[in-house]
């Protein structure tokens, strides 16, 4: 496709769609080749957008790189365009900027970069030096050359990065390296210009390694605001320094954090994006993304590092929003299409990250600057590589994004015990307006990403975590929700003391659907039935008062063959001058309410029968063991009561082994039948199917 080519979203197929018309956006623009667009700015007609070219050809005489402006439309179509081929000397432009009349059109434009220079040696006069100055052009709206001067020294190798009209003068913000190729650290440098391009004033602020002004941003209330390569700094208009933050390490083994654009929205917040980086040593150096908000006085509200381990990921641009947050550009190989993707991210006032948007295919794409549109849509220029070769790129978002809704839900909920599943749950997230294309977890202890609506994932050893979910919609807006998973040893997690006086019981517990316990038992001597949810919270309970005396006892609990709960256990009461007991089965719903038309009743009035036991049988029903007394009470035998799946008795039988015996235990078998063992008081223990 040549060069210019811009497609609209809708449009048919095209191998560049990818950058043409990438998902969220309303049109993309593929400009020049062998290069990238370093700087773009909203006009009333459409965009400046500035950047280079490089000669893929070594050979070829110089210059071997040169600065481009190309004039865009609304629409993104090509209105008028400029280069520096034609320049003897290399050059490269970063930064553009535009002065305005009062009917809103351009009155002037200026850029800043670096051209080479060549200089005698001051020591040497057969010698000479050729390298970069820092460079600041003034043009017409019409690209003519009203002046250009070149900034440097003999011996210096000086660089421009970032420009601000200060009323008619200029203000550029570049580096200063003394002796180029002896020392990599450099001065922060700041040059400031006349209206007619005379150099008036220069100061060399903190010196670092690779240091620089990436930033320059006139201050509300006067003075300038400058985004450096350690922290940003604040200076008066007469360019001295009023104080500097976000310059210290924020750990040790970490650099300080590299800022490379700062900007103050209407409500004086300061926000500074760049990168965060460890100290390394040999090999690839990953990085983070970090934002950082000011206030007016240089004290940090809070920073944001977005990026995961082992990555790079980096903002180059930021710009202040009406809303009083901020959108940033950038790149990131954490996520998006492969290799590296340009970046849009969306933060509130309060540091939230509303959106991200990775946009590009596979190659090495990035974003380098941002600027907002007429109409309120973030419009972004920097690079793609299609088909290998690098490629300007500005793309126009949609000015009605509307990012998915992650709902995080975990069962268990933290804190969890190590090496126990965990289920992730993001079944309740939406995507309003679109639908969801891609759902990722992320767990915070090293492990590869997972995918998928329901996850489940185990820790493996104990400390904090922070699990994060990530919702992508169709247009490939994301946004991400954050859990902190507290990992512990196999320990006490919680304990309670239920009931109200020293005779009330438990006897039994099973976990409940939803990972809580239902447990019975007796308290105040009645029939008690209850459930507690995961952290040992009463629920519900229920009481089943018995005979005359209203006394009971609940003795087993087990899941029903057909969902809820299945309880045995007896009541007691008094007659003919003896107390006596009767078996009680039951069946209880998830809420606690009987599942059952009644409470079914085992006994009569002559014995003594109290449940003990009960377990599912292969048919669906029940086996029900009683403990059940003579009627002098001398001795006790099993009394198995077969039931169906509704606490219907289908038959019974006592189990007379000619000796008291009180049943233990009872369980059902694959084959239909059952076991049960029993406290005979003899040995060997009895064992009976």
């Amino acid at each position: 496709m040549p060069v210019g080519s811009v497609a609209m979203a809708g449009d048919e197929p095209d191998p560049e769609a990818p950058y043409l018309a990438p998902p969220g956006t309303l049109w993309g623009w593929l400009g020049p080749e062998h290069g990238a667009a370093e700087s773009i700015i909203t006009l009333p007609d459409g965009y400046l957008v500035a950047g280079n070219q490089v000669n893929p050809d070594p050979e070829a005489p110089p210059p071997a790189s040169w600065g481009v402006l190309i004039r865009l439309g609304l629409e993104a179509e090509v209105l008028a365009q400029t280069n520096y081929l034609a320049e003897e000397d290399h050059n490269w432009i970063r930064q553009v900027v535009a002065t305005f009349r009062p009917d809103g059109s351009p009155a002037a434009f200026a850029f800043v970069g670096e051209k080479h220079v060549r200089t005698p040696d001051p020591v040497d006069p057969r010698a000479e030096w050729y390298v970069p100055w820092l460079w600041v052009a003034r043009l017409t709206p019409g690209f003519e050359t009203v002046w250009e001067t070149s900034v440097g020294e003999s011996s210096h190798q000086t660089e421009g990065w970032s420009l601000v009209w200060d009323g008619a003068d200029l203000l550029a913000g570049g580096s200063d390296f003394p002796a180029p190729g002896m020392t990599s650290s450099a001065h922060e440098w700041l040059v400031r210009l006349s209206a007619g391009g005379v150099v008036t004033a220069q100061v060399a602020y903190g010196f670092d390694g690779d240091g620089g002004i990436r930033g320059v941003h006139r201050a509300q209330g006067g003075g300038y605001l400058l985004a450096t390569t350690k922290g940003v700094l604040k200076v008066d208009t007469a360019l001295e320094q009023e104080w500097r933050a976000a310059d210290s390490p924020p750990a040790p083994g970490w650099l300080p954090d590299r800022f490379e654009a700062v900007a103050q929205g209407a409500d004086g917040a300061i926000y500074a994006a760049g990168r965060r980086q460890a100290i390394c040593e040999g090999g690839e150096c990953s990085s983070d993304l970090v934002l950082v908000k000011l206030t007016p006085d240089g004290v940090t509200e809070w920073t944001v590092v977005v990026g995961l381990e082992g990555t790079e990921d980096h903002a180059s641009d930021v710009v202040a929003l009406e809303d009083g947050g901020c959108a940033v550009a950038g790149a990131t190989s954490s996520f998006g299409h492969g290799g590296a993707d340009a970046w849009v991210l969306r933060f509130s006032a309060d540091g939230e990250l509303l959106w991200d948007l990775p946009l590009g295919g596979p190659g090495h794409d990035s974003a380098h600057a941002l600027t907002v549109a007429p109409d309120g849509a973030l419009v972004m220029a920097g690079q793609a590589q299609v088909e290998g070769t690098r490629r300007w790129w500005v793309v126009k978002l949609s000015p009605e994004i509307t990012a998915p809704v992650p709902v995080f839900a975990m069962d268990p909920e933290s804190p969890v015990f190590r090496d126990e599943e965990v289920r992730f749950d993001a079944s309740g997230s939406s995507a309003p307006g679109s639908t969801i294309r891609r759902i990722e977890w992320r767990f915070g202890d090293g492990t590869p990403a997972e995918t998928g609506t329901n996850v489940v994932h185990a820790y493996h050893a104990k400390g904090r975590y922070e699990a994060v979910l990530t919702v992508e919609n169709a247009e490939g807006v994301r946004r991400s929700v954050t859990n902190v998973v507290e990992v512990v040893p196999a320990a006490i997690q919680w304990q309670r003391f239920l009931g109200e006086q020293p005779a009330d019981t438990v006897n039994s517990l099973v976990e409940a659907a939803d990972g809580g316990l239902i447990l019975t038992g007796k308290k105040a001597d009645e029939f008690w039935v209850f459930k507690l949810d995961r952290r040992g919270r009463l629920v519900w309970e229920q009481l089943f008062p018995g005979g005359e005396s209203g006394e009971g006892e609940g003795r087993v609990v087990i899941h029903g063959t057909d969902g809820g709960y299945v309880v045995t256990g007896s009541d007691f009461y008094h007659h003919s001058g003896w107390w006596r007991h009767d078996a009680w089965l039951m069946k209880l719903d998830e809420d606690g309410a009987l599942a059952w038309p009644e409470v079914r009743t085992f006994g009569n009035l002559v014995r003594d029968e109290q449940g003990w036991c009960v377990a599912p049988m292969a048919d669906g029903g029940y086996i029900l063991a009683i403990d059940r007394y003579s009627p002098d009470g001398a001795s006790h035998h099993p009394w198995l009561i077969k039931t169906d799946v509704n606490g219907v008795e289908e038959w019974n039988v006592e189990y007379d082994p000619g000796y008291s015996a009180q049943p233990v235990w009872v369980v059902g078998t694959p084959d239909g039948g059952f076991a049960f063992t029993t406290d005979a008081g003899v040995m060997p223990f009895p064992v009976v199917r």
